[in-house]
């Protein structure tokens, strides 16, 4: 039975990770993009699927929640500090990131501007303009998009 139940659960996962390659590989239409809700809704895109944010990160609190919660973040941090912990997850270590007792996390953030995720620069622009609207005004235009 238990070697049933494991296979079971393997070729579960496998079929997860099937469905799930299909949604990264989703071609978005950068060009297309005119409003603030266009530059969140493939930012959200990205954050679930390609980004693969939402392996680690919850927002209000659903989700695994390895690592920091992003709810209000917008609210919080800087475009600039948000572009930073993307690219360059290990110059800042915030323990004090959720308004209570700070806590580490074990989950290593990866940049994800590099392999094996490799954003683009406009996917990560749309990124930050979704983590920006859970709380927070939107600073990405998407003019900044097509440069």
């Amino acid at each position: 039975m238990q070697i049933r139940r494991g296979f079971g659960l393997c070729f579960l996962a496998l079929a997860l990770a099937a469905g799930c390659g299909s949604k990264a590989d989703e071609k978005l239409e950068f060009g297309a993009v005119s409003n603030e809700r266009d530059l969140v809704e493939i930012g959200e895109k990205i954050f679930f699927g390609k980004g693969q944010c939402a392996l680690c990160h919850t927002l209000g609190g659903e989700g695994r929640g390895k690592c920091p919660d992003l709810e209000g973040a917008g609210e919080r941090l800087t475009r600039e500090f948000i572009y930073e912990t993307l690219t360059e997850p290990d110059k800042y270590i915030r323990l004090d990131f959720d308004p209570a007792e700070p806590k580490k996390y074990p989950a290593r953030m990866p940049a994800v501007d590099q392999p094996p995720i490799g954003l683009t620069e406009p996917e990560l622009l749309t990124v930050i303009a979704f983590v920006q609207s859970r709380g927070g005004k939107i600073t990405v235009s998407p003019v900044e998009l097509k440069r």
